[in-house]
């Protein structure tokens, strides 16, 4: 019965997750609490690694609603700290590229997020193996 309308509101909040997610990539954030839309470029660098962080967390949690609508579940207990790190590689790759590319300023520091990048990736590696190795344990008696 009540199925139906939970359905529709955890599609709705995925969609406003998806779109709180990505805006910051077009330069604006929805800051929640005023209900407004102000541009991401007045804010310092601190609370620019914070949207990065924030973008990939509501990544991940519109990815997880996605899966609850499909009826899927994640294969191990890794599986939302591996796909926290993918969304926060995706979002980190494509915010250094615009302060690269659209960066008019000569002074950036690009290398201290290029450096969190790799540990990130390095940890994505780590937590990929351990998802592998532990969904074959919880799968080994199926067939």
């Amino acid at each position: 019965m009540l199925k139906r309308p939970i359905s529709v509101l955890v599609a709705s909040i995925t969609m406003l997750l998806i779109y709180i997610a990505v805006l910051p990539l077009f330069g604006y954030d929805l800051v929640i609490h005023k209900l407004a839309i102000v541009p991401a470029m007045d804010y310092s660098d601190d609370v620019n690694h914070l949207l990065l962080t924030r973008s990939a967390t509501f990544a991940t949690l519109a990815y997880f609603c996605i899966n609850y609508l499909r009826r899927k579940r994640p294969l191990s207990s890794v599986a939302p700290m591996l796909v926290f790190c993918n969304f926060f590689l995706l979002f980190g790759l494509i915010t250094v590229a615009q302060e690269t590319f659209l960066s008019t300023s000569e002074e950036t520091n690009g290398w201290k997020l290029w450096g969190l990048l790799a540990l990130i990736g390095l940890l994505s590696i780590t937590l990929y193996t351990e998802n592998q190795a532990e969904s074959d344990r919880i799968f080994k008696d199926q067939w």
